[in-house]
């Protein structure tokens, strides 16, 4: 009788142990999958602060992008509120249109351009800039036939590290058509023509 009872009470003891055992495994586990995740790099925090090491550079998390589309927005809110100086000037490029910077402090923060009528169809494109750096753009695209309304097509870039991370056609969200810039862009070949005689083969080419 005696070594029935030690046998079930070493028995016991194991399976108790075994399940301990399991336990301890599983929160093991669980303390691993947490260090990892607490190691795991904070991508948008490298991309907002221009860290270019990240995989991928435009902001993912979005009321990081939010937060950029509002800042952006203040910036040329605050530009157009300005009483800035101007230089305008007439270039062709198929059609005959004008170029009008505008400088804060000797900068160009701002380009307005109206590409002339061809056809039955006009253009218009503003560009802002914080720093030198492109932050904004808006293309405007006017289509008149004739006898009917005209026809209105807005295009607007939100621009955060040379890369478009909001884009909007006539107000609402759309799919990027130019998603990146760098210097051989228009908008910082306009930008580098101030004060040149450079604007047409800025504009043109």
């Amino acid at each position: 009788m005696r070594h029935i009872i030690f046998l079930l009470t070493f028995s016991f003891f194991f399976i108790s142990c075994g399940e301990n055992d399991k336990k301890q495994k599983e929160v093991a586990l669980k303390e691993n999958e947490l260090a990892l995740k607490q190691k795991k790099p904070d991508v948008t925090e490298k991309q907002i602060s221009g860290d270019t090491t990240a995989k991928i550079i435009a902001p993912t998390n979005a009321s990081a992008v939010e937060q950029i589309v509002l800042d952006i927005r203040s910036e040329f809110k605050r530009i157009n509120l300005l009483k800035l100086k101007t230089k305008k000037y007439k270039f062709d490029c198929d059609t005959e249109g004008t170029i009008i910077y505008y400088t804060e402090n000797g900068k160009v923060v701002k380009i307005a351009i109206d590409w002339g009528f061809m056809g039955h169809t006009s253009l218009t494109s503003e560009y802002y800039y914080k720093n030198e750096k492109l932050i904004f753009t808006c293309d405007t695209d006017y289509y008149e036939p004739l006898y009917e309304p005209v026809i209105k097509t807005e295009l607007r870039s939100y621009v955060n590290n040379d890369k478009t991370i909001k884009y909007m056609k006539n107000q609402k969200i759309s799919v990027c058509t130019k998603c990146q810039f760098t210097e051989s862009s228009r908008e910082y070949k306009a930008f580098r023509a101030y004060n040149t005689n450079n604007i047409k083969s800025a504009l043109c080419d």
